[in-house]
């Protein structure tokens, strides 16, 4: 009995390693997982900020386009209104010339 129970205890331990060497070959797959999914995480956290510096980019040209183009639309009022001006004048001018 008592070799028996050497042999079984033998036994046990060699499952018991056998399942350990399982378990620690999981673990290291599941690191490994776990290392690509992070360099990957950290890939599109670079890319995300990449683009929101992007965005920010966008929207401080969108804010000098906005006030450039109000400049263009207030010049060229002002053109359109000293063009009718000048107009008025030639008119009055031909009527003076035509009177003459």
């Amino acid at each position: 009995e008592l070799q028996d129970g050497n042999v079984g205890l033998k036994s046990l331990v060699k499952m018991t390693s056998t399942e350990m060497d399982g378990r620690l070959d999981a673990l290291r797959a599941l690191g490994k997982t776990a290392t690509i999914q992070a360099d990957k995480l950290k890939r599109r956290d670079h890319e995300l900020q990449n683009v929101e510096q992007q965005l920010r980019r966008t929207r401080r040209d969108i804010k000098s386009l906005k006030r450039e183009n109000a400049k263009v639309l207030e010049e060229k009022n002002y053109l359109k209104e000293r063009l009718n001006e000048m107009e008025g004048v030639r008119g009055e001018l031909e009527e003076r010339m035509n009177g003459l």
